[in-house]
Parts: structure tokens; C-alpha cells; sequence
């Protein structure tokens, strides 16, 4: 019920302190946002998810498992995130990526659109 709820409150407000805060209830979830970083609507963060400041979690993206995305991270719409992932800092997803299972990515690194 808690997940359907983040979902609603996703898709109409966006992501906020307080909905990472109710969020961060449901014992199978701890996620931690810089206060610089941001997410769109229409996206679902689920597990344990870090993301650090400056980075942007782009519409529509799904980002679910153990997570860790460091400082200026950029990631486009339509990417999808699942698994065991490390992403450094100042790297850019461009757009309908899908990383799943165990995936690092150093720094500075631009991912093709589609790439997966």
C-alpha cells in the first residue's frame, strides 16, 4: 500500500522531503537525498538508494536495489536502474539506459542513449 502511495504522491508533487520521509518508513526502503540533488515526476526510487548533490534522477525513471549515485550525476528520462550500481561522479546517462545487476561506472563517463 506504501508503495502505491509514493507512486501517486510521485506522479502528481513530485518528489519531496516529506515523501522521502514517508518513504523511508517502509523497512524494506532507506533512501538518502543531498538536499541539491532532485528527482521528476513520474519516477520510482525503491531500496537502498544514495544520491548525492547536484544530481538529477530525470522523468520516468525507475531506480530500485542497492544504489549509490555520487555528486553531479545526471540521469535522462526513460532510464531504468536495477541491481547492485555504482555511478561516480560527473557522469551522464543520456537517456532510456537500463543498468541491471552488478554495474560500476567511474567518473566522468557519458552512457549512449539506449545503451544496456
Amino acid at each position: 500500500m506504501l508503495k502505491r502511495f509514493y507512486e501517486i504522491c510521485a506522479a502528481t508533487i513530485g518528489h519531496t522531503r516529506l515523501l522521502n520521509r514517508l518513504v523511508n518508513i517502509h523497512p524494506e526502503n532507506e533512501i538518502e537525498l543531498s538536499p541539491t540533488a532532485s528527482i521528476k515526476r513520474n519516477s520510482t526510487v525503491y531500496g537502498n538508494v544514495e544520491l548525492g548533490g547536484g544530481s538529477v534522477i530525470g522523468s520516468r525513471c525507475t531506480v530500485q536495489g542497492n544504489i549509490n549515485i555520487q555528486s553531479n550525476v545526471r540521469i535522462d528520462p526513460g532510464t531504468r536502474i536495477d541491481g547492485d550500481v555504482d555511478i561516480d561522479k560527473g557522469t551522464k546517462l543520456n537517456g532510456r539506459n537500463e543498468l541491471i545487476g552488478k554495474v560500476s561506472i567511474g567518473k566522468y563517463c557519458a552512457i549512449a542513449p539506449r545503451a544496456r
